[in-house]
């Protein structure tokens, strides 16, 4: 019988097979899961393979990319994420998605990694993760204005900005926010009627994130100057602080 979906099996098969290179490198791994694109079956022929590790052999620090062999050795499309065994949490909509529709890479997995999607969330857990989410990046914008990497500044205000609309979604639907949408989508789903310039605040907020990935273009450093980055980052900050105080009044 022909496989159904060869480009399925194969992605599982370079998945299984990177997670037997992690282990040969002296890495413990708790749980391993292919995740994303490949599991669900809506995968392209520019889909990554996504592949999700649990350890306590990490330090969720920069360290823990040195444990890891060359994904290239393996295959080009691997990506992968990295969890401590203690950060491997529901309220994370991530491990959430791993965890109710990833496929196990070491055999059958235990029960503390995996979820019933039918149970309801732990709403206030999942709003606790996304204002620590908010105020990191928050705190990352100011690093990255102070050292003149404004282009960053606006990278990072505008995940800031995402993380409160995320917040909101989880508050307004009582289910986790969608990964990846633009922002004025994500207020939408949040129920905020947004006025004429904070709609185009979010549609400007949403090209910096695409802009970042070619940081030293010329044209970019002329556009994004000190002054124009410092009237920006102000405007996210007025328009974080709405959120701030909308949420804090429903609660």
């Amino acid at each position: 019988m022909t496989n159904p979906n060869p480009d399925k099996q194969q992605a599982l098969q370079a998945a299984r097979c990177f997670a037997r290179v992690v282990q040969k490198a002296g890495i413990h791994l708790d749980a391993a899961f292919l995740y994303g694109s490949f599991a669900l079956g809506t995968a392209h022929e520019h889909s990554d393979i996504d592949i999700a590790l649990i350890s306590k052999d990490f330090a969720g620090r920069h360290s823990d990319w040195k444990k890891i062999p060359s994904t290239l050795d393996v295959d080009s499309r691997i990506q992968h994420v990295r969890y401590r065994l203690k950060d491997f949490r529901d309220e994370n909509p991530l491990v959430w998605e791993i965890k109710t529709t990833g496929i196990s890479l070491l055999g059958k997995p235990s029960e503390q990694f995996r979820i019933d999607p039918n149970r309801p969330l732990k709403i206030r857990a999942v709003e606790k993760f996304w204002t620590h989410t908010a105020e990191h990046h928050w705190q990352t914008v100011k690093t990255m204005f102070r050292v003149r990497r404004y282009l960053y500044a606006l990278s990072f205000g505008t995940l800031y900005v995402e993380a409160l609309l995320k917040r909101a979604i989880v508050y307004h639907t009582r289910a986790h926010a969608p990964f990846r949408l633009p922002l004025n989508q994500l207020a939408e789903k949040a129920g905020l009627a947004l006025t004429p310039a904070q709609h185009d605040l979010l549609t400007r907020s949403d090209t910096y994130t695409i802009e970042a990935d070619a940081p030293d273009h010329p044209l970019f450093a002329r556009k994004f100057t000190r002054q124009f980055c410092q009237s920006e980052i102000r405007a996210i900050q007025r328009f974080g602080k709405l959120l701030y105080e909308a949420h804090s009044r429903k609660r």
